[in-house]
């Protein structure tokens, strides 16, 4: 009984506390890539930590590049065809997300995600 009391101290503490859980990040970085695949190509570039006080050029820049990337994919590897979410490290203000992305070709790629806590939102960085 007081191994269950424990437990269930131990697990209000941690739903109390104000650090966001570890896989929250993880998360919002799976989004941004999903909308990447998806050719939501501003949803994606809206994910970039400051992304909004970049000039408009830049940011037309960056979407492009984004568009440009999946391009590049299709011709390569014939497209990513979806994307997971593998692991995730997070301190209170910073995280790595570790994404695989899989290929239409059956090739897959790992990547690593660095994110950032802004003003209560996962951005990458």
């Amino acid at each position: 009984m007081r191994r269950v009391l424990l437990l269930l101290l131990i697990a209000a503490i941690g739903a109390c506390s104000d650090r966001p859980p570890k896989d929250v990040a993880g998360q919002h970085a799976l989004s941004f890539y999903q909308a990447l695949v998806d050719g939501r190509y501003d949803d994606f570039t809206a994910g970039i930590d400051g992304f909004s006080q970049l000039p408009a050029d830049y940011c037309e820049q960056l979407v492009l590049n984004a568009r440009q990337f999946v391009g590049r994919m299709e011709r390569e590897h014939r497209g990513v065809r979806s994307v997971r979410l593998m692991n995730s490290k997070s301190d209170s203000l910073s995280a790595e997300a570790f994404l695989v992305l899989c290929f239409g070709d059956s090739t897959n790629e790992e990547i690593v995600v660095p994110m950032v806590m802004r003003d209560g939102q996962w951005l990458m960085k």
